[in-house]
């Protein structure tokens, strides 16, 4: 207790805190200055890029609504995707499948099958997700439609 106390009494111990406390401050000035300005710039980022993508939404309903052959094409793509998403979560069925088969005879192809698995399912969440979002979109086409055709009537 009595170095401590010694230490403390030291003019070179409070220099030296002072010092360290003044560079500690400079220095996380700058480090906020920097994190905001960043973290600015992105935020302004996500939030154009999030209106660019409602206005390419907002005219692809809008084209989608006005001609019938543009949603026929619409949905074909959208039962399109739902095959992809069937297909990629039946491919990582059967490679899981067969990599449980092989597994004790042919290690290494067992993990590079149980690879290829779990991308494909990665792939068919992407496809299920791809697909949900046109789904919606098309489900949008089709109410502004009928809203339309009710007005005219």
């Amino acid at each position: 207790m009595q170095e401590i106390i010694d230490q403390l009494s030291q003019p070179t111990w409070w220099f030296s805190v002072v010092f360290a406390g003044i560079i500690i401050n400079i220095t996380s000035v700058s480090i906020k200055v920097l994190i905001e300005s960043k973290l600015s710039y992105w935020s302004r980022s996500i939030a154009e890029k999030n209106k660019n993508k409602k206005i390419e939404r907002l005219k692809r309903i809008e084209n989608l609504s006005s001609s019938d052959s543009d949603l026929f094409i619409a949905l074909i793509n959208l039962n399109h995707m739902k095959l992809e998403c069937i297909f990629e979560f039946v491919l990582a069925i059967v490679l899981t499948v067969f990599g449980v088969a092989i597994k004790d005879a042919y290690p290494i192809l067992h993990t590079v099958t149980v690879l290829m698995a779990m991308l494909s399912a990665y792939s068919g969440l992407r496809s299920t997700i791809r697909h949900g979002i046109e789904s919606w979109l098309v489900t949008e086409v089709k109410l502004k439609r009928s809203k339309n055709s009710k007005q005219s009537n």
